[in-house]
C-alpha cells in the first residue's frame, strides 16, 4: 500500500487472512495446520462462512490502508516511527467539527495534549482560542507547507507589481 499498488495489497490482505483463519481453526481443532486446508475452504463454499470472511478481510485491509496513510503522514512531517505527531508547536487544521463547524478549516498551534481525554490542545486565533479536540479531528499542516505560504506571502508583500 504505501507503494500505492493497492491491488496488490488487497491480494496479500487476503492471503494473510487465509493464513490466519486456518492457523487459528487449527488450534481450536487441535489439528496440524496442513490437515485444516481442505476442511477451512469447504466450510467457505457456506455464503454465510463466506461474507463474514470477505468483511474481515475488508476491514484488515482498510486498516493497513489507514496505516499506511498515517505512516505517508509522519514520512512527509520528518517523524520517526511512532513519534507523536501532535507535538507542542506544531500547526495543525481543524476538520469535522460539528459542534463548532464554522473552527473547520481554521488553523492553530498545539499546546498539549490532555493526559485524561487524549484530546489535543490547540490555541487557534481570536475568536476561537484555545480548544481541546479529538486528534482525528485535525490534521497537521507539513511544514513544507508552511514555509511555502510564507515565502509566498514574503514575495507577494515585496513584488511592486502586486502592490494596489
Amino acid at each position: 500500500e504505501m507503494e500505492g499498488d493497492r491491488k496488490k495489497m488487497k491480494l496479500r490482505a487476503r492471503q494473510s487472512q487465509v493464513i490466519s483463519s486456518i492457523t487459528e481453526l487449527a488450534k481450536t481443532e487441535k489439528r496440524h495446520p496442513g490437515n485444516i486446508i481442505e476442511p477451512f475452504f469447504e466450510k467457505l463454499k457456506d455464503p454465510k462462512r463466506f461474507s463474514v470472511f470477505v468483511e474481515g478481510v475488508d476491514a484488515f485491509a482498510n486498516n493497513i490502508i489507514k496505516r499506511a496513510e498515517d505512516k505517508k503522514k509522519e514520512q512527509a512531517l520528518g517523524l520517526s516511527p511512532g513519534q507523536d505527531v501532535f507535538t507542542p508547536g506544531v500547526i495543525v487544521e481543524a476538520k469535522g467539527l460539528k459542534g463548532i463547524p464554522e473552527l473547520n478549516g481554521k488553523r492553530g498551534e498545539v499546546k498539549c495534549k490532555v493526559q485524561k481525554t487524549g484530546r489535543i490542545g490547540v490555541v487557534f486565533p481570536e475568536p476561537f482560542g484555545e480548544k481541546a479536540l479529538k486528534p482525528e479531528n485535525l490534521d497537521v499542516v507539513p511544514v513544507e507547507q508552511l514555509q511555502a505560504e510564507q515565502e509566498a506571502l514574503a514575495k507577494a508583500d515585496t513584488d511592486p507589481d502586486k502592490c494596489w
